[in-house]
């Protein structure tokens, strides 16, 4: 018999809400106000009980803001006072626990169990571990095994984020009587992550005999996108109810989930809404209201512009389009029409006298050599130039408009067009890049992106008749070789045995070898498709390459 169908399931005795939270890192009053709000809401609809995700007082994950002692005290006054504003419910919080233990001060990964203006208990993660960048044993003592506690005689149990992932945790609650799991959680975003969550922790439900009820966070912060998505499965191991994916709200865990309710998962929207989250929550959440995007009359350009408007609106978004003496009429033309499909602000800035200024100043410095990518990456830097002048004056943050394939082999210029404040599509391989631009226009059932701008070949036209694939090969071919060697950690003769051009692997490896100093200075951008966001990578930028690589490259 399904799980579904049992009388003594909790769902036929227990009404739980999940607070589905955005919160702002250190905004502590007003993640406790928005915390109050759902817990009213969740009493209002006649739930027994509401569940907020892990480290939701503080606001997502803090790093080294925990080595602040002000930082973690004043969020425990925030849960203080949320704590004294609950009703007659029962109010599961994620929050940093701090005490004084002997000579120490211990910091705990914590959930507390709120009812009727008390405390009533705190639960620590037991199994630390590290996530997302964040290494859990660096800044947590570990806690003790947690027991089981009733709400309306439904025994009720805790694992905190990824404990839940532990069969051993679950196990233990289980014999001591638990028959529901509850897990806070803070987990982000990585394509096909959140489905294969759900699965993941439905499967383990089914071997553990147990339901488990998920309570996951959401919103950008900075490399990191926390996706939603809390979800209830079942010991058969089925997945019963889904909240939605990248919204922010009170959703109760309705089973069987009503008709209409239940989400289709598509990777290329799930991407997309992903990208809308991240760059909304980093541009307001650091203060600002509108955007800056440079203009070329490119794929990655038009993207980030429409991402922009559909997550800031198209009223703060302005495009800046700079053409010089090499640009394509048809560059501008097509900039021109994405801006006005969208509803965006335009501003046409020719850059070639400026362009002529600076070379006019560097002409005897330059005098002797033979014009090559130094005037090339002078017009980008013109134009980054350009665009942080307008940032400064105007108060709007600039968008990097740079993808994932050109950052890992280079293919762009410090100081030139990798300027910015956030940059959307860093990870964001060019291949997927079109795949969104693709499902934009059919959600839309129009031409958003104008067709011939998806069509054209790409172009960063600092030469005549320059394109991308003359330096780098098709993209089509480029990207499986460094997700092989980025994501996947194949060396040159795996790669080789996959069935990739040997030409091709020992141009995007070589240029993404020299190219590591780029990385370094580049704007944050939201992790999409790496196992690792940037941040976690900790390649040495000095480093004797040829003992060990480069040799292998090159040999014919």
């Amino acid at each position: 018999m399904a799980k579904i169908d049992r009388e003594i399931a909790w769902f036929n005795r227990l009404k739980i809400a999940v607070g589905q939270i955005d919160v702002k890192l250190g905004d502590f009053n007003g993640n406790a106000e928005k915390i109050i709000a759902m817990t009213k809401k969740a009493h209002e609809l006649h739930c027994n009980v509401v569940v907020f995700p892990e480290m939701c007082v503080a606001g997502g994950l803090p790093f080294d803001l925990l080595e602040r002692s002000d930082f973690v005290r004043s969020q425990i006054s925030a849960l203080k006072d949320v704590a004294g504003r609950v009703g007659k419910i029962v109010a599961i919080v994620g929050f940093v626990d701090r005490r004084v233990e002997g000579q120490d001060i211990n910091l705990y990964d914590s959930a507390a169990v709120i009812f009727d203006g008390r405390i009533r208990r705190v639960i620590d993660k037991n199994t630390l571990g590290a996530h997302d960048g964040f290494d859990e044993r660096r800044y947590f003592t570990p806690g003790e095994p947690s027991e089981p506690f009733k709400v309306n005689s439904v025994p009720l149990g805790i694992l905190i984020g990824d404990e839940i992932m532990q069969r051993d945790a679950s196990k233990r609650l289980v014999e001591k009587g638990a028959s529901l799991i509850i897990a806070p959680m803070a987990s982000s975003f990585r394509v096909g992550r959140s489905g294969a969550r759900a699965l993941e922790v439905a499967d383990l439900a089914s071997r553990a005999d147990v339901d488990v009820l998920v309570a996951n966070l959401v919103g950008g912060q900075d490399e990191l996108v926390f996706d939603g998505a809390s979800f209830a499965a079942d010991p058969l191991g089925q997945v019963l109810w889904r909240a939605p994916f990248c919204e922010d709200g009170l959703f109760v865990a309705e089973i069987p989930q009503p008709a209409g309710q239940s989400r289709v998962q598509d990777e290329v929207e799930d991407v997309r809404q992903a990208l809308c989250l991240a760059i909304r929550d980093f541009v307001v959440k650091n203060g600002f209201s509108k955007v800056i995007v440079g203009l070329s009359g490119g794929i990655d350009s038009a993207l980030v512009a429409t991402l922009a408007a559909q997550s800031l609106g198209a009223e703060n978004v302005l495009g800046v389009i700079m053409p010089s003496e090499v640009s394509a009429p048809e560059s501008a033309e097509d900039a021109q029409k994405l801006a006005s499909n969208l509803g965006i602000e335009t501003r046409i800035i020719p850059i070639t006298p400026i362009y002529g200024a600076f070379m006019e100043g560097l002409r005897e410095h330059f005098a002797g050599k033979e014009p090559g990518v130094a005037e090339e990456n002078l017009q980008a830097r013109v134009r980054g130039t350009v665009l942080m002048a307008l940032s400064n004056k105007l108060g709007r943050l600039v968008l990097c408009t740079g993808n994932r394939s050109e950052r890992l082999v280079g293919y762009a210029t410090l100081y030139g067009d990798m300027v910015g404040g956030f940059a959307p599509l860093s990870d964001v391989p060019k291949t997927l890049v079109y795949d969104i631009a693709d499902q934009v226009n059919s959600k839309a059932g129009s031409e958003v992106i104008p067709q011939r701008i998806i069509d054209k070949e790409p172009s960063a036209e600092l030469r005549p008749n320059q394109t991308d694939a003359e330096s780098l090969g098709p993209y089509e071919s480029l990207d499986p070789i460094l997700e092989g060697y980025v994501d996947e950690g194949k060396s040159f003769e795996e790669l080789l045995e996959a069935g990739h051009d040997e030409d091709a692997i020992r141009n995007a490896l070589s240029r993404f070898m020299g190219s590591e100093f780029k990385r370094y200075q580049g704007p944050p951008g939201p992790r999409i498709v790496s196992r690792v966001t940037a941040s976690e990578r900790r390649m040495p930028l000095t480093k004797a390459v040829e003992a060990w690589f480069a040799r292998r490259l090159w040999e014919s």
